[in-house]
C-alpha cells in the first residue's frame, strides 16, 4: 500500500511539474490582458497564478508523500544534506532578501515591488519554491526545451511581422507612432523581447552543432536564423554582449575541424542573413535598423567579413587534412587573448574621451566611447547617482542594500522628487540593481548562483544541452550589464536555472549508477 502511494504520489509530482514547465513555456509567454498597456502587470499576476497553483498541487501530493513514509523526518534530513552549491545559494539568497525586507525602510513595497517591477521579496519567494520543485521532479527536459524554442519561433514571427509593420493581433491600436518601435510580439519591450532570444538562440545554436542528423540540422540552423533576425530587429546594443559572449564561448569550446567548420558556417548563415535583411528594409519603410543593428544589417564593411569568414570556411572543406592539422589550442588562446586586448582598448579610450579629451569630436560613436549622463539612454547618469548614493550609504544599508524594488524610493530621495514624479524604477544594469536594492550579501547570492550552474554545466559540456543552457546563462551575463531584472523574462531564466540543476541531477546519478555497474561487473 505504501509503496503504491509513494509511486503514485511522485509520478504526480513529476506530471504536474511536466505540465507546469509547459505552460511557463506557452501559456505565459503569449498571455496578455490590455496588449501594451499593462502587459508588466499582466505576465506577473500569470506567473504568480501558475506557481501558486503548481506549488499547491505539489504540497498537496508530498503530503501524502510523507505521511505514508516510514521516516519522514530522516526524509528531509537526507534531502538537505543532499543539497548542491547552487541550491544553497538559492536559499542565501531567499535569506539575505528576507532580511533586506524586514531591515528596510520599506518593508511593505519590498515585499510586493508595487512601485517597481514586482520584483520583491514576493517573487523571490516563488522562483525559489518553483526552482526546488522544478530541479527535483522535471522529466522530458529535451522535450520541454524544444517546446520552449517552438514558443519562441511563433514570438519571433510575430515580431518580425511587427517590424514589418503588420499587426496581426491589433496590439498597437492606441499605441502613439512614435512609440511602436518600442514594443514588439507578445513580449512587449524591446529590450525584454531581445532578453528572451538571448536566453533561447545559444540553445538552438548548440543544437545545430550537435545535431546527429540533416534533418535535425537544417531544423536547427532555421531556427537559428530566426533567433539572429529577432536580435537585429529589436535594436538593442546591450543584446550583442549575450552574442559576443556566448559566440565566444562556442568557438573557445571547438575541439577539432569538424566543429570549427560547423561554427564558420552558423556564422556565416547569420552575417547572410543581416545582409538579406538590408535588402529588405530598402523594400519596407517600416524597417529600422539603429545603434549595432545598422552596423550589422547596413554597413557595407560586413561584406568583408563574410568574405573572410566563406574563405576560411570553404578552405577547411577543401583541405580537410590540413584543417585538422591546425593547433586550435594555439589559436583559441589567440582569440581569447584579442578579445581581452579589444575590451582593454574599449575601456582604455571610454577613460580617454570622457576624461582626458572630453571635447574630441567622436561623431556617432560618442554615444560609445564617451561616458555622460545621457550614455546609453541615460544609463550614464542612472549608473552615477546609484553607484554614489551606495558608498554614501550606511554599512548596513550596503550590507543588504535599500529594499527590493524600491529604486523609486531611492531614486526620490536622491532627486528631491516626490514618488509619483521620480521616473525610474530600475538602474538598467542588474547587477547594480540587486547590489542597491538587496546589498553586497545579495548581490553575491545572485553571483553565487549563477557562477555555481555555470561552472558545473561546463564540466559536462560533452552534453549538448549542458553546453545550450551553459551558454545560455553566459549571454544573460553579459546582456545584465546593460539589462533589467523584471517578471516578463526573469521567471523564465530562473526555470532555466531550475531545468541546468535538474539536468545537473540526472547526470550525476547516471554517472553513480554506471559506476556501481561497473564496481559490481569488476567484483
Amino acid at each position: 500500500m505504501k509503496v503504491a502511494i509513494h509511486s503514485f504520489t511522485i509520478k504526480a509530482l513529476k506530471a504536474l511539474t511536466f505540465l507546469y514547465c509547459t505552460l511557463m513555456f506557452t501559456f505565459f509567454l503569449f498571455y496578455t490582458e490590455n496588449a501594451y498597456f499593462n502587459i508588466t502587470d499582466a505576465k506577473y499576476h500569470c506567473f504568480v497564478w501558475l506557481t501558486l497553483g503548481y506549488a499547491l498541487s505539489c504540497i498537496i501530493c508530498g503530503s501524502f508523500y510523507l505521511f505514508f513514509h516510514d521516516s519522514p523526518i530522516i526524509f528531509i534530513k537526507n534531502q538537505l544534506v543532499s543539497l548542491s552549491s547552487t541550491d544553497k545559494s538559492m536559499l542565501l539568497m531567499l535569506g539575505a532578501h528576507t532580511i533586506t525586507t524586514i531591515s528596510c525602510e520599506y518593508p511593505q513595497y519590498s515585499f510586493s515591488g508595487a512601485w517597481g517591477r514586482h520584483m520583491g521579496l514576493g517573487f523571490t519567494i516563488l522562483i525559489c519554491i518553483m526552482y526546488f520543485l522544478v530541479s527535483r521532479f522535471l522529466t522530458h527536459h529535451r522535450i520541454l526545451i524544444h517546446i520552449f524554442l517552438g514558443s519562441c519561433l511563433i514570438v519571433g514571427c510575430i515580431g518580425i511581422l511587427n517590424a514589418l509593420g503588420i499587426d496581426p493581433f491589433h496590439y498597437y491600436i492606441n499605441v502613439k507612432q512614435s512609440q511602436r518601435h518600442m514594443f514588439l510580439s507578445t513580449i512587449g519591450n524591446t529590450t525584454f523581447f531581445a532578453h528572451m532570444f538571448c536566453l533561447t538562440l545559444p540553445i538552438g545554436f548548440s543544437l545545430f552543432l550537435n545535431a546527429s542528423s540533416l534533418r535535425k540540422r537544417i531544423v536547427y540552423l532555421i531556427w537559428t536564423m530566426l533567433g539572429f533576425v529577432s536580435i537585429y530587429i529589436s535594436n538593442i546594443d546591450g543584446a550583442y554582449l549575450a552574442v559576443f559572449a556566448f559566440l565566444l564561448y562556442f568557438f573557445m569550446n571547438c575541439r577539432d575541424a569538424v566543429r570549427m567548420k560547423d561554427f564558420l558556417f552558423i556564422c556565416l548563415t547569420a552575417l547572410c542573413t543581416a545582409k538579406c535583411l538590408s535588402l529588405l528594409s530598402y523594400g519596407s519603410g517600416a524597417l529600422v535598423f539603429e545603434g549595432v543593428s545598422a552596423l550589422i544589417v547596413l554597413s557595407p564593411f560586413v561584406w568583408i567579413l563574410i568574405g573572410i569568414v566563406l574563405l576560411l570556411y570553404l578552405w577547411m572543406r577543401k583541405y580537410p587534412d590540413k584543417a585538422e592539422a591546425l593547433p586550435y589550442h594555439k589559436i583559441k588562446i589567440m582569440v581569447l587573448m584579442s578579445a581581452g586586448i579589444i575590451i582593454l582598448l574599449l575601456l582604455v579610450a571610454i577613460v580617454y574621451f570622457t576624461w582626458l579629451k572630453p571635447s574630441a569630436s567622436l561623431g556617432d560613436l560618442s554615444d560609445y566611447l564617451r561616458f555622460t549622463d545621457t550614455w546609453g539612454h541615460n544609463r550614464g547618469y542612472l549608473w552615477r547617482v546609484f553607484t554614489t548614493d551606495f558608498i554614501h550609504s550606511s554599512p548596513l544599508e550596503r550590507m543588504f542594500g535599500k529594499g527590493l524594488d524600491c529604486t523609486r524610493f531611492i531614486m526620490a530621495d536622491i532627486s528631491g522628487k516626490s514618488l509619483a514624479t521620480a521616473y525610474y524604477d530600475n538602474a538598467h544594469n542588474e547587477y547594480l540593481q540587486y547590489l542597491i536594492t538587496s546589498g553586497i550579501i545579495g548581490l553575491s547570492a545572485y553571483l553565487f548562483l549563477w557562477g555555481s550552474l555555470i561552472h558545473r554545466l561546463h564540466q559536462i559540456k560533452h552534453h549538448p544541452y549542458a553546453t545550450g543552457l551553459c551558454a545560455a546563462l553566459l549571454a544573460h551575463g553579459a546582456q545584465a550589464i546593460t539589462g533589467l531584472n523584471q517578471p516578463i523574462t526573469t521567471p523564465l531564466l530562473f526555470l532555466l536555472f531550475a531545468i541546468s540543476e535538474r539536468l545537473l541531477r540526472c547526470t550525476s546519478a547516471s554517472k553513480t549508477a554506471d559506476s556501481s555497474a561497473d564496481d559490481t561487473g569488476s567484483t
